[in-house]
């Protein structure tokens, strides 16, 4: 789970770079960068009060009671690009705090379906 609160040091372990174009190298690059997403979402975002991973492909971001959902989901969904250093797909689970209603961005579909 990543913590609005926590320090920056979260995302520091296990990122040495690239040392080599190799097929597991890439994957293995890939699956830090996705690893390290939660951390950079909350560092770049405010209102994100934490994140957690539900399943491999699904991210939970909650949000403050008082946010909109729907502006929080389209202004993310805008800024994304920036974010998203990784090939993998995954869903984010946008969640106000103590709220059972969400909504889904899913980051790098795999169908020819709009993104």
């Amino acid at each position: 789970m990543y913590d609005n609160k926590a320090s920056n040091d979260n995302n520091a372990a296990g990122n040495k770079g690239p040392e080599g174009n190799t097929a597991s190298q890439s994957s293995n690059s890939d699956r830090q960068a996705k690893l390290g997403f939660p951390a950079r979402l909350v560092q770049s975002r405010e209102d994100v009060i934490r994140t957690e991973w539900k399943t491999e492909e699904t991210l939970e971001v909650i949000i403050p009671p008082g946010l909109d959902i729907e502006k929080f989901t389209a202004e993310l969904k805008q800024g994304l690009k920036d974010l998203i250093d990784f090939n993998q797909h995954i869903d984010l689970m946008i969640k106000k705090e103590g709220d059972a209603y969400f909504t889904i961005i899913e980051v790098n579909k795999h169908s020819t379906g709009e993104n």
